[in-house]
C-alpha cells in the first residue's frame, strides 16, 4: 500500500508537464486506479504482505481452543484465507480508492495524472506490480518486528507485563533471536 501511495505521489510531480485535458473526474479516477491498481498489482501488495499474514494468522490458530489444530490445518485455512482476500478485496479496493483520488485531486490534477498514465506513463502503469513484487519490507516487517518485541520482553519484560504467566506466555512467542 504505501508502495502504491509513493507511486501516486511521484506520478503527481509530472502532472506540472502534462497538457491540459477536459475534466471528468469520475472517469479520470476511475481509469488511473484501473491502471495503477490491478490483479496483478494486487496480487503483488498480498504476496508482499503474505509472511506477515500469514505469521499473525498462525497466532490467531495457535490459541485457546484453536491451539489443537495441527500446523497442517492452520496452513490449508490461511491459505484459504489469503485466497479469499486475493479474491473478493479489489474489487471494494477500487472503489474506494477512486474516492480516494476524487476527494485528493483536483478534477485537472486527474485528468493530467490520466493523461501521463496513459502516454509516456504507460510503462510505469505495467510495471508497477514489479515495482511492488520488488519490495521486501512486507515480507521482513514481521520478522524484525517479532525479534524486536523478543528483545524486548528478555532485557525488560518485567516492567512491561506485569503478570509473570503472561510474560512466559509472551516470551515463548516472542523468542529473543
Amino acid at each position: 500500500m504505501r508502495t502504491l501511495c509513493l507511486a501516486a505521489f511521484l506520478v503527481l510531480g509530472f502532472l506540472v508537464h502534462s497538457p491540459s485535458v477536459k475534466a471528468d473526474a469520475r472517469g479520470d479516477a476511475n481509469r488511473i486506479v484501473q491502471i495503477l491498481i490491478n490483479q496483478s498489482v494486487f496480487n503483488a501488495m498480498v504476496y508482499a504482505m503474505e509472511p506477515l499474514t500469514r505469521q499473525a494468522l498462525a497466532q490467531t490458530l495457535s490459541q485457546g481452543e484453536n491451539a489443537r489444530l495441527s500446523p497442517a490445518s492452520r496452513d490449508v485455512i490461511t491459505t484459504m484465507f489469503l485466497d479469499a482476500f486475493r479474491e473478493r478485496f479489489l474489487g471494494a479496493m477500487l472503489y474506494e480508492y477512486v474516492q480516494i483520488y476524487m476527494a485528493e485531486l483536483t478534477p485537472d490534477e486527474l485528468a493530467g495524472l490520466r493523461a501521463f498514465l496513459e502516454t509516456p506513463g504507460q510503462s510505469f502503469g505495467a510495471k508497477q506490480a514489479n515495482l511492488i513484487r520488488r519490495g521486501s519490507v512486507g515480507r521482513d516487517m514481521g520478522i524484525m518486528a517479532a525479534r524486536t518485541i523478543g528483545q524486548r520482553l528478555t532485557t525488560e519484560g518485567q516492567k512491561l507485563i506485569s503478570n509473570r504467566s503472561d510474560l512466559e506466555i509472551l516470551r515463548r512467542s516472542f523468542p529473543n533471536r
